[in-house]
């Protein structure tokens, strides 16, 4: 009788253990996530890259994708062989628009595009009732990094917006809004230095205040991976170092006249 009452035991014991646990997986399997769907290659030899999502705040069903499409060019020849292409969802990423390119003839003899971010604010705009959509990405290294906005939900774009200033080399852009889009920050890799970059009084077709370096002279190769706009305003940025040490750093105000307090 004692092997049959130890089974017993066990089998209550490993009931009670594993009951909510079980109850718990089972419920994240039906939560799960769904089946892939390809983003799709209407280029012929297109392959997709460095894909990047945004929600809008105002309606979590509308779901905007970016990807860099390598041999996706809009005309041929003069427009870049690597463009950056949006697509859309209006019901959270179940079904998906053609791809679009953001800037294909608009870019016409500039020769890659890659690093592509997107946000979305929380403004509404009467012609989509949607927010206001926030792309920025790699033009080549000069004049780098482009900004354009869109009002409509990705119908069309305004752009591109530089902000390079006096620089010849931009890479690796990192895009941060306030959730209306009232200001407007890129924090991106100058080779040896980190810099940022901020709107100021953002409006049409907007302008961007010159680059400000925000590390120190190092010798060594920073690159921004996130970044954030706190209450009050605060930016605040995560960079990596090349020798994987990482670090945080507080972007540095700006008055109205433009200048860094």
């Amino acid at each position: 009788m004692r092997p049959r009452t130890l089974f017993i035991a066990l089998l209550v014991a490993l009931a009670w253990v594993s009951g909510p646990g079980a109850a718990l997986r089972a419920s994240a399997r039906s939560a799960g996530f769904s089946s892939e769907q390809p983003a799709g290659t209407p280029y012929k030899h297109q392959s997709n890259w460095e894909p990047a999502v945004a929600t809008d705040p105002g309606h979590p069903d509308l779901v905007y994708q970016l990807i860099t499409g390598i041999n996706a060019h809009q005309c041929a020849p003069g427009c870049p062989g690597t463009s950056v292409l949006f697509r859309s969802s209006a019901d959270g990423g179940t079904t998906w628009g053609p791809e679009q390119f953001v800037c294909g003839l608009a870019c016409k003899g500039v020769g890659w595009q890659f690093d592509p971010q997107i946000k979305v604010a929380t403004d509404t705009n009467s012609a989509c009732g949607c927010g206001t959509i926030y792309v920025a990405f790699l033009d080549t290294f000069d004049p780098g990094v482009v900004l354009f906005k869109s009002r409509d939900g990705g119908g069309s774009w305004q752009g591109p917006i530089t902000m390079n200033g006096a620089l010849s080399y931009m890479d690796k852009p990192v895009l941060v809004i306030s959730p209306t889009g009232k200001d407007v920050y890129v924090v991106f890799n100058g080779k040896l230095a980190s810099y940022v970059v901020a709107s100021h009084s953002f409006g049409d077709p907007g302008t961007f205040l010159p680059p400000a370096q925000v590390n120190g002279g190092d010798d060594l190769w920073w690159y921004p991976d996130g970044g954030g706009v706190r209450p009050g305003r605060d930016r605040v940025f995560q960079r990596e170092r090349r020798d994987r040490l990482a670090a945080e750093h507080r972007a540095p105000r700006w008055t109205g006249s433009g200048r860094r307090v």
